[in-house]
């Protein structure tokens, strides 16, 4: 090969190409493709991924949710009607659908759009559910809700993800009518200096945990709820060990210790 060949050869591989990628990821950070690419690639991993844990954790979510059918709603108009009208914030696929009672009012709060795709495809299997709206919203600034006018909220594996969980409890218990139930179902940080709460402590520095989950953090949220002025709360934690282990997705022991429960406006 000639001298001038080796020389464009090595000046494409040592410079032309690194420029070229770089200048590549520099478009796409400042036109924020790379943040709609990042949501894009969420959603459909974390699609598949919440499909394989709503699988292992279904056993629970029907006790969480069996008392649903014995809610009355406060609201006169929804009360004659027999009707509820139920809040669920980042739902997602629509993976909890199956456990709402028939003909309830649906309103649902999601910061992605780019779930609402699946949401779409799902919702379409239970024709009885009245899907009044779907917002594309921060679950810590909800626009278009009045205050008390909703009977039930509903959050599972999504305090995770929220940039501020207290702002996002005391939205919730603003539009929670007097008595309304708050009904949540999160994976939490594992119990101080375990070999789980060392990797999971590890996921968080490192910020590569985070951004393939779309803003997933480990945190105490029993803590956040407790505080939050409800005036009741039922928790209780529950792990995913036996579970996980024989679990498709070796991921599920990175989430494995959960709290549940029910808190009262």
């Amino acid at each position: 090969m000639a001298t001038v060949d080796v020389y464009i050869r090595d000046t494409i591989w040592t410079y032309m190409i690194p420029i070229g990628f770089l200048t590549i990821l520099l478009f796409l950070f400042v036109t924020d493709s790379f943040k709609v690419i990042r949501q894009w690639y969420c959603s459909k991993y974390l699609t598949n991924f919440s499909e394989l844990h709503d699988e292992i954790i279904e056993p629970v979510k029907k006790a969480l949710f069996a008392d649903l059918n014995n809610i009355d709603s406060s609201l006169t108009d929804l009360r004659n009607k027999g009707l509820i009208r139920i809040l669920e914030i980042g739902i997602g696929s629509g993976s909890n659908l199956k456990y709402y009672p028939q003909q309830c009012r649906l309103v649902i709060v999601d910061p992605s759009p780019h779930f609402k795709q699946y949401f779409t495809e799902n919702i379409n299997k239970f024709p009885d559910i009245n899907l009044e709206r779907y917002i594309v919203s921060p679950a810590e600034r909800i626009r278009g809700i009045a205050s008390s006018t909703v009977d039930v909220v509903v959050t599972t594996t999504v305090l995770c993800c929220v940039e501020n969980v207290p702002k996002v409890l005391k939205e919730i218990r603003r539009v929670l009518v007097p008595g309304g139930h708050y009904y949540f179902l999160e994976h939490v940080v594992a119990p101080h200096n375990t070999k789980r709460w060392k990797l999971q402590q590890l996921a968080n520095w490192s910020g590569l945990w985070k951004w393939l989950h779309d803003g997933c953090v480990f945190r105490r949220l029993d803590e956040d709820i407790a505080k939050a002025g409800f005036s009741d709360l039922d928790i209780s934690t529950f792990t995913l060990d036996d579970e996980a282990q024989s679990s498709k997705s070796k991921l599920i022991q990175m989430i494995s210790p959960h709290i549940v429960g029910v808190a009262i406006k």
